[in-house]
């Protein structure tokens, strides 16, 4: 199941830049999924863990894939937490295969409409353990959220 938590949570990544090239093991990289997501994120075929080609820039190293498909990977393989601002709308189908496998937390700090671009089944949103299944259901999630912290922070008063 996807967990979203609406808002900053202090441990998340906000990409899997860094993270993929410093800490994850590189043999992730020889799954199917992962292979899938470099295919169809990048444009890229994995010849081994030091090698990819690419077909818009010929030969690269791992390091030179996307943040996108670095977010998914280590998303995937470690119980990191990242934020969607780490990945685009083409990344989503992978991140609701990943929610398939395994309960996988990511932090929203937009409405990000999910359900547009996959399908999700239903979403977990941590901050008060509600369960939404549409994307209306989201966006009211995120404003109830959002209004709920700014009323705590006394940005707002009644």
């Amino acid at each position: 199941m996807l967990n979203v938590f609406i808002g900053s949570m202090e441990d998340a990544k906000h990409s899997g830049d860094g993270w993929f090239d410093s800490q994850l093991d590189p043999a992730c990289l020889l799954t199917d999924f992962s292979k899938r997501v470099i295919r169809e994120i990048d444009s890229s075929t994995i010849i081994d863990r030091n090698l990819i080609q690419s077909d818009v820039l010929g030969p690269i190293p791992p390091a030179y894939l996307s943040g996108g498909s670095k977010t998914l990977i280590c998303i995937m393989y470690t119980d990191w937490v990242f934020y969607l601002t780490a990945m685009g709308r083409n990344c989503y189908p992978f991140l609701a295969e990943i929610a398939s496998q395994k309960n996988a937390i990511v932090c929203m700090e937009d409405v990000i409409d999910l359900f547009t671009f996959a399908d999700f089944g239903q979403i977990k949103i941590l901050n008060d353990n509600s369960i939404v299944k549409t994307n209306m259901e989201i966006i009211n999630k995120y404003d109830e959220i959002e209004e709920e912290e700014m009323v705590n922070d006394g940005q707002v008063s009644y």
